[in-house]
């Protein structure tokens, strides 16, 4: 029996996204150690306590007039003293995490979603790592990473048993400062694996347009989105996954006039259930992206918080960037218009890659064994 550890499980989430990828880490791991045990810590496990030494949200993300929102590349360093400090006063009075640690004989830290940019739960998981890695080894998997301190990021990659990243960028990154990592595409994708999902044998005759701006929404964003939706002639659905203050500006914003979905009771295979009722989307979210693959569905792809969103893209294969702004989203929605048959089966050629490249995870995790 393998006792592990997994932190920031999001299994619990209203987000069917994270659902997948916690799912697809713990299926992954159950088929390396098939007598496996899991406790877990939830998502934002110490988060609050490194508030004050984050980087502050403003500082991350460019936020330009005329262009949607997206993530910097790189952010200011971390006073890492204070860091070091902190995770030393945190480890040596939490009683609970103690008993973890030594119930556990490996931890497992699920990085989706949360490693970059210096944010609360960043520092909160590196802190973590750091400090359950004295006592067992300890996996960083299914991250990207971005925007982390090079120095920072030394002095927890260093005592990491085993790196495993969703796209090349982030392998890139820790080459760059590390070495050894295994690349695969999201564990959402060992998910879906078992959802025994087959491709549709028809193209819905629909004006129904499937979106979701992302976390990074903004009201004159999704605005400025409907609107050349609209110009089209598509019938906007909106997906609200709900984080970022999503909901509040999606209510607002779309009003009565655009199909409101609430993600939360969806779930991964309701997710692409929806999607198979439209005839294309356009999504700003990474996960949403491969249940439109799944969905064999043609999507436009918009800029999120980090670069996993076309970092993947290019990874698997399809062949669009993120729109910048409104007029880059009008001229791809021409240009679907003229090229949605090729585009469909970009998208479920996108779906079969990832499926088979996942495979990889399993044999890349027994080479850390020892």
């Amino acid at each position: 029996m393998k006792r592990i550890l997994l932190l920031n499980d999001t299994a619990a989430t209203c987000n069917p996204g994270c659902q997948a990828a916690s799912a697809g880490v713990r299926g992954a791991y159950s088929e390396v150690w098939t007598q496996a045990e899991f406790r877990s810590l939830p998502v934002g496990y110490w988060a609050e306590l490194f508030r004050d030494l984050a980087t502050p949200s403003r500082e991350c993300v460019i936020r330009a007039p005329g262009t949607f929102p997206r993530g910097r590349e790189f952010t200011p360093p971390i006073d890492l003293p204070a860091f070091v400090e902190r995770v030393d006063e945190l480890a040596g009075s939490d009683a609970e995490l103690t008993a973890l640690g030594e119930w556990a004989d490996l931890v497992v830290v699920n990085g989706e979603g949360s490693v970059h940019h210096h944010f609360p739960r960043a520092l909160a998981l590196l802190g973590l790592i750091k400090t359950l890695s004295r006592s067992r080894p300890v996996h960083l998997v299914n991250c990207t990473l971005q925007g982390i301190d090079s120095e920072l990021w030394k002095l927890v990659g260093d005592v990491l048993a085993g790196v495993h990243v969703r796209e090349s960028r982030s392998a890139e990154f820790v080459r760059s400062r590390r070495g050894a990592v295994l690349l695969t595409p999201d564990l959402a994708f060992q998910h879906l694996r078992h959802l025994d999902l087959s491709r549709p044998c028809t193209e819905p005759q629909t004006r129904r347009c499937l979106l979701t701006s992302g976390v990074l929404v903004s009201r004159e964003g999704l605005r400025e989105q409907l609107e050349v939706l609209r110009a089209h002639d598509l019938d906007p659905v909106y997906l609200c996954i709900g984080d970022g203050g999503e909901e509040k500006i999606a209510r607002e914003v779309c009003g009565s006039e655009t199909t409101l979905v609430d993600a939360g009771p969806l779930g991964p295979r309701g997710v692409i259930e929806l999607a198979r009722e439209c005839s294309l989307a356009v999504s700003g979210r990474h996960h949403v992206n491969l249940f439109l693959a799944a969905a064999s569905v043609p999507f436009i792809p918009l800029p999120s918080n980090t670069w996993k969103v076309e970092s993947t893209l290019q990874d698997l294969g399809y062949p669009l960037f993120p729109c910048q702004d409104a007029s880059a989203l009008d001229r791809a929605l021409t240009d679907l218009g003229k090229n949605k048959n090729s585009l469909r089966h970009a998208a479920w050629g996108m779906f079969l890659k990832g499926m088979e490249m996942v495979r990889e995870f399993g044999p890349g995790v027994n080479s850390w064994k020892s």
